[in-house]
């Protein structure tokens, strides 16, 4: 890729075709591949007041939330959720490429706070069910 910079009056724009080497490695990134996701939602402690708080995973834009908790109480929230075989898509070949997952504490659709882990800290390729 080849940069310059010119001092012109009004902006100029370029373009020209992209060779079919480089379109044919891009279908790879952006053709969507199927996942899914088996998440459990236990407990939380120590946590800030008496609220009813839910849990979200974010893994790019896919997202999932807890309903409410099933037992609440000061610093305590207990959901006892499992979501299984959640489908979903993204835009990546292999879990490496995937990326972060974040796990979102949220008072009502209010995040205020979160974890950041890799996808590939949570694979089990060999699941029990």
């Amino acid at each position: 890729m080849h940069f310059s910079a010119v001092d012109v009056k009004e902006p100029i724009m370029k373009m020209g075709p992209v060779d079919a080497p480089v379109l044919t490695n891009a279908k790879d990134w952006v053709t969507p591949t199927d996942w899914v996701l088996n998440v459990e939602f236990g407990q939380a402690i120590c946590l800030p007041g008496k609220e009813k708080y839910k849990m979200m995973i974010a893994i790019n834009d896919f997202q999932v939330k807890t309903s409410n908790p099933s037992t609440y109480k000061e610093g305590y929230c207990r959901w006892g959720e499992r979501l299984e075989n959640k489908a979903f898509k993204l835009p990546f070949k292999n879990d490496d490429n995937i990326g972060r997952v974040y796990v979102y504490l949220l008072d009502g659709d209010k995040p205020i706070c979160y974890w950041r882990g890799r996808v590939t800290d949570f694979l089990n390729p060999n699941p029990i069910h």
